[in-house]
């Protein structure tokens, strides 16, 4: 069983990028059920620090297992997506299914250092046939700026109100200008916030999109 360390890891849903878990035991030590590889927290056990930004048992769901008998499942949800489970309600054993985390360090300066990997909130979606951008906007800022890449979101800087049609012409510009892309292969979709932005970029993999923001960075 994974014990408590000293270091805290941050994890995030590997579909949505959204934080789903902040503890200080390591994943990739942590031991795992025999049923499905689910990756074991005992968040009783010594030393164990556990905080979920996640809906704790709220789905009920009954798996059946080889031996012929039935388990029942209070899930652990991230919106839709769920990335773990209890086997019993609040129960202090929590199982994280595989490969349903990720951990993601937020981008600052890295000078000298290799290019990280693209975070989940720049990613291909193909049913549009684009790269999905998940934009965080902070306006009134004296100047443009890409202020940070995490792995929920691009939090960019703008001079004018996001809610006004300035405000979003200045986003497209300032994208397209980063990009170097025309605004005919730009697309953008309002969040769950008016502050919170979806841009889907056409002809351009995700990888490259990261560079070219990265590049803006502004400790960069």
């Amino acid at each position: 069983m994974a014990t408590g360390e000293e270091k805290t890891y941050i994890y995030y849903c590997k579909y949505s990028g959204n934080h789903a878990l902040t503890t200080n035991v390591n994943l990739a030590t942590a031991q795992r059920r025999r049923t499905d590889h689910s990756l074991i927290i005992d968040t009783q056990g010594s030393g164990v620090v556990v905080k979920l930004y996640a809906k704790d048992g709220v789905d009920v769901v009954y798996v059946k297992r080889e031996n012929g008998g039935t388990e029942r499942q209070y899930r652990v949800m991230m919106d839709d997506v769920p990335i773990g489970y209890r086997t019993e309600p609040h129960g202090n054993m929590l199982y994280i299914f595989d490969d349903a985390l990720t951990t993601y360090a937020t981008v600052d300066a890295m000078d000298g250092e290799d290019m990280p990997p693209v975070p989940p909130c720049i990613a291909y979606d193909e049913g549009r046939g684009c790269t999905r951008v998940t934009l965080q906007v902070v306006d009134g800022g004296k100047k443009q700026a890409v202020l940070k890449i995490s792995a929920d979101s691009v939090c960019i800087q703008l001079k004018e109100s996001i809610i006004s049609n300035s405000g979003i012409d200045e986003l497209m510009e300032y994208v397209r200008e980063m990009l170097g892309v025309s605004l005919g292969r730009l697309g953008l979709q309002q969040g769950h916030d008016p502050r919170e932005k979806f841009l889907h970029v056409t002809g351009m993999g995700a990888v490259e999109v990261f560079d070219r923001l990265r590049a803006h960075l502004k400790n960069e």
